[in-house]
């Protein structure tokens, strides 16, 4: 009788009514060359077919209250079995040797977090370029010993994930990057060779000036106070962030 293997990563994917997205997030992990994973979906009780989606891809189904990305992934960690979690957005999907990458990565036990280059596969060069610059400023900050990574997909080690306290659910937005620093003071984080698209309905929503301004505000405040918040601003995908699991 084989023995079933424990699985070296958990995959979690938070979602609210995401089967617009959902298919080809699934589809790119189905296709990955490592296969030692399981595919967390916690879902926030979605009204369209999310659920039918994910039951299709054997995903492991943990539901939640919408409060936040943020409570959904540490929900979902908190019964995952993997050694490693790799939280990634809905309308995300990731290279085939993306999985490969990540484990090769954590061979190297003083790696506790990295993520890949996000790109935008259906943008425009306006979004390419933001998104090198981001991409750029990153580094930046992992030299200046603040580093930060966006939610669309993190990379961490569950032991030291756990060490400290998972995400913020406190924070309306920026709890990713403030994970990211709290979890670097348990060892290394990097960027690694590798790349996820991810959509452009952010900025089709907020609209790309304001994003551009906003994010770079938040990066910035990050540098110098360790707080990318913007408790006073009327944001529109911020406050979604706030209502629903994405």
């Amino acid at each position: 009788m084989n023995k079933i293997k424990k699985p070296i990563i958990s995959i979690i994917i938070p979602t609210l009514n995401e089967d617009r997205w959902l298919e080809k997030n699934l589809k790119s992990i189905k296709n990955q060359s490592f296969k030692n994973y399981e595919k967390i979906v916690v879902d926030s009780y979605s009204k369209d077919k999310t659920v039918d989606i994910a039951k299709k891809y054997g995903c492991k189904l943990i539901y939640c209250d919408a409060n936040g990305p943020g409570f959904a992934r540490n929900v979902a960690s908190k019964k995952s079995n993997g050694e490693i979690l790799v939280f990634i957005d809905a309308d995300t999907t990731i290279e085939p040797n993306f999985l490969t990458k990540v484990n090769e990565t954590f061979k190297n036990r003083k790696i506790v977090c990295c993520a890949p280059e996000v790109k935008i596969g259906d943008g425009n060069i306006a979004y390419d370029i933001l998104l090198k610059l981001l991409w750029m400023i990153t580094h930046f900050l992992i030299i200046l010993g603040r580093p930060g990574f966006g939610g669309v997909c993190i990379v961490a080690r569950k032991v030291n994930f756990v060490k400290i306290g998972g995400f913020s659910t406190e924070m309306i937005e920026g709890e990713d990057l403030d994970m990211v620093y709290r979890i670097s003071k348990t060892g290394e984080v990097k960027l690694i060779n590798s790349w996820c698209f991810t959509s452009k309905r952010r900025a089709d929503k907020f609209g790309f000036v304001k994003m551009v301004l906003l994010y770079g505000f938040g990066i910035v405040k990050f540098m110098f106070t360790r707080n990318p918040e913007f408790k006073n601003l009327d944001m529109v995908y911020f406050s979604d962030r706030k209502k629903i699991c994405l």
